[in-house]
């Protein structure tokens, strides 16, 4: 059994009718307002507050990506998963989708055990940057 089905059977993913343009578009919203404020508490010497928002614009944008193909996830994890599953046979997407993996680490790093960096924040926020570059190019092409 794949990692999806895991979490669909687990119920950490599951179908969601209701996702439509508008949500996803919502969520990609969040998604660029997280990226902002990540911008601006980086640019204000913040790396914690830089790693842990910028890992949240990804994972709003990722979000808003898997929300678009209709599902909804009740896990970190299982958002990754699904990210893998639509969009990780695009190398760029299997590239983020490592990215968005070790901002999620970093994330926790910073959040739980006070372990951040100036050079980690700005990494995440470079691929933050990327993620939500790749985020609005695939929202923008789907039907």
């Amino acid at each position: 059994m794949s990692e999806f089905d895991k979490c669909v059977e687990r119920g950490n993913l599951k179908e969601f009718a209701g996702a439509g343009v508008d949500v996803a578009e919502n969520e990609f919203r969040a998604a660029r307002t997280d990226l902002a404020d990540a911008e601006f508490v980086f640019d204000h010497d913040m790396p914690k507050r830089t790693t842990i928002t910028a890992y949240y614009a990804m994972f709003h944008a990722a979000r808003a990506l898997v929300l678009a193909r209709g599902y909804v996830e009740k896990s970190h994890y299982c958002l990754l998963i699904a990210f893998r599953r639509f969009y990780g046979d695009d190398p760029e997407g299997r590239d983020l989708a490592r990215g968005i993996e070790q901002a999620r680490v970093l994330r926790e790093n910073a959040d739980y055990h006070a372990d951040f960096s100036t050079e980690g924040a700005e990494a995440v926020l470079v691929v933050a940057r990327r993620f939500l570059a790749f985020a609005e190019r695939a929202l923008a092409s789907r039907p």
